[in-house]
């Protein structure tokens, strides 16, 4: 592998010099804070907890919520709004609340699923029978935190497995349930006359 070390030339009559040092220099992006409001110790503190609640509110779980609230507020405005789509008012409410009733189900199916899940691997790891490398009973901190985080990996990539194998069997309830549920809301006796 090809590595510079320095650069040590300069332009002849020029005035920017190659090597030139650069001081101070600290990138900016456009926010810029007072040194008292960064060294406050109480906006720390308060910031450092909201991040680490974010921090918390990441993985698998935090997938599939903002994938149903994208499907259950977003999908449907899309298209009850749509410019383009030339349907009838009821129409096109009955086809936005099929994203509605698909977000419900897949929320309840894939969270629930995950949730039984994660209990199920945290108890098995509790009871040392994930191997030592998910051993939560250890007396060091340091290994305890980092088998933590292990079973937090294992479990948002058995979370992911879960939700991709219920998919199929979300999509069969949501198409055997969605034209029940929009019989009662839309009868299709009012549809038809429209």
């Amino acid at each position: 592998m090809l590595t510079i070390n320095k650069i040590n030339s300069t332009y002849r009559n020029s005035a920017y010099p190659l090597n030139a040092i650069k001081n101070n220099i600290q990138p900016s992006f456009g926010i810029s804070a007072s040194s008292l409001a960064l060294n406050n110790p109480s906006l720390k503190k308060s910031a450092l907890k909201v991040l680490a609640k974010l921090s918390n509110f990441s993985g698998e779980k935090a997938n599939i919520i903002i994938n149903s609230a994208g499907k259950f507020f977003i999908a449907p405005a899309m298209i009850m709004f749509n410019p383009f789509l030339k349907e009838s008012k009821e129409d096109k409410g009955y086809s936005a609340s099929k994203q509605v009733v698909a977000a419900g189900f897949n929320l309840v199916s894939q969270l629930g699923v995950l949730v039984i899940t994660e209990k199920w691997l945290n108890k098995l790891a509790k009871a040392n029978k994930l191997g030592p490398a998910f051993n939560l009973n250890t007396a060091k901190k340091e290994a305890a935190q980092l088998a933590q985080k292990r079973l937090k990996v294992l479990n948002d990539g058995i979370g992911l497995a879960a939700a991709l194998a219920l998919i199929p069997v979300v999509v069969k309830i949501t198409n055997w349930a969605y034209p029940q549920i929009m019989e009662k809301i839309y009868p299709s006796n009012k549809r038809d006359n429209d």
